[in-house]
């Protein structure tokens, strides 16, 4: 974990912080902790998010059409690609949203992105489809 961020970092940061006031406040049963949780859950994905808390919001099943990562399935990630655990995985989530995982939980440069300025100049949490545009 790092002591300081920089200023960047910080931007974004209190970028997601007033989103996720916004969205407590839009969908009033919940705390910014709760929708933080879900947020983590959908790889960072702002529009994911939005679209869980609506599907809850009226009680629809598509809850299970949003993409959920849970602690398992991310040790999974981190297994040779032809194990067992994460064909399972190609299986279930398809190439595509475990990219986009990886990438959210490494970040650009763990990713093996170098250009900071690509992610400054995106949305909160660029993912690596949005990022090839």
């Amino acid at each position: 974990m790092k002591d300081s961020y920089t200023a960047e970092e910080e931007q974004v940061f209190e970028r997601l912080h007033l989103a996720f006031q916004e969205l407590a406040e839009e969908f009033g049963g919940k705390t910014i902790f709760e929708i933080t949780d879900i947020f983590m859950k959908v790889s960072g994905d702002l529009e994911a998010l939005k679209a869980y808390l609506n599907n809850e919001k009226n009680n629809r099943s598509e809850i299970s059409q949003v993409a959920e990562w849970n602690y398992i399935e991310d040790m999974a990630l981190s297994m040779p690609e032809n194990s067992t655990e994460y064909r399972d995985l190609l299986i279930r989530k398809g190439r595509l949203e475990i990219e986009k995982r990886k990438f959210f939980l490494l970040g650009a440069q763990g990713y093996g992105l170098h250009t900071a300025q690509q992610q400054a100049n995106s949305s909160i949490v660029t993912h690596p489809q949005q990022s090839q545009m």
